[in-house]
């Protein structure tokens, strides 16, 4: 209902339009990425914006120059067809220009232009992540997996470092875990939401400088160091603030002061 969440009528319309007119054929992920957008609006996406949209059957990236009014999320990647293995968000091969690719078990699938909004990677069981992303995403959101639906979630997720002014969504069947062994921050963030099957920073904690912290396993406990003074809780929907189900231990060692939110004490 757009006008429960403050989102016009018309942005909506034109949004669903979009997806209908411009996605080439690519039905599943065009539904996949139009009820990402619906799902997830939190305003009108700006004008201008182009973005890069990827799924389906084929193998390439489809840049968009969208209408006014008429852009998605403008970095939407749904891995759902492709073949099992791993898939890694990093930099394009030339730091500082502002762009990343996705590179696939059969080579690079997609180069893309950090964009002012979102980017969002959904994938499936059989499927490994890796994010080592070199160039700051400005404000731009980064999710990966989808909170609310286990089939778009990936394995495992691996974190080298992601930077980012803006909220990280990270859900995973099994575990999400450091990639290597470093000391140094692997994610700097607004927001910091994670939901993981067997764990959170087994093994290696996850170094993080974020404000605001949630963060779920179903087993295997949480270990995280976060260099900020953080808020926990009371703020993701489908994320239950520091919470570890069937086994583990949380352990989070902060730098700064912790505030829990009010569901969350």
């Amino acid at each position: 209902d757009a006008t429960t969440t403050g989102i016009s009528s018309t942005c909506v319309t034109s949004c669903i339009r979009h997806h209908l007119c411009q996605l080439k054929g690519r039905a599943n992920a065009a539904i996949n990425a139009l009820a990402w957008r619906l799902g997830n609006m939190r305003d009108c996406p700006s004008a201008n914006e182009s973005y890069s949209f990827f799924g389906g059957a084929g193998s390439e990236a489809v840049p968009i120059q969208p209408q006014a009014m008429e852009a998605p999320v403008p970095a939407f990647f749904d891995l759902g067809s492709q073949p099992n293995g791993t898939y890694t968000l990093e930099d394009d091969g030339s730091p500082g220009n502002n762009m990343s690719q996705l590179r696939g078990p059969n080579g690079v699938i997609s180069t893309f232009a950090h964009p002012a909004d979102e980017v969002v990677l959904l994938s499936r069981p059989g499927q490994d992540i890796v994010v080592n992303i070199t160039d700051i995403l400005g404000t731009a959101n980064l999710t990966i997996g989808n909170v609310f639906a286990s089939s778009q979630r990936p394995n495992s997720i691996q974190i080298g470092s992601v930077l980012t002014m803006g909220v990280v969504t990270l859900a995973a069947s099994g575990a999400i875990g450091e990639l290597g062994g470093d000391a140094d921050l692997d994610i700097v963030a607004g927001q910091l939401f994670m939901l993981a099957g067997t764990g959170i920073g087994n093994g290696n904690s996850l170094e993080t400088f974020v404000s605001v912290l949630e963060a779920e396993s179903n087993s295997g406990g949480i270990s995280l160091t976060n260099f900020n003074n953080v808020t926990i809780g009371g703020i993701a929907n489908g994320v239950r603030g520091l919470f570890t189900g069937t086994s583990g231990n949380i352990s989070l060692v902060n730098v700064g002061s912790i505030t829990f939110g009010a569901d969350d004490d």
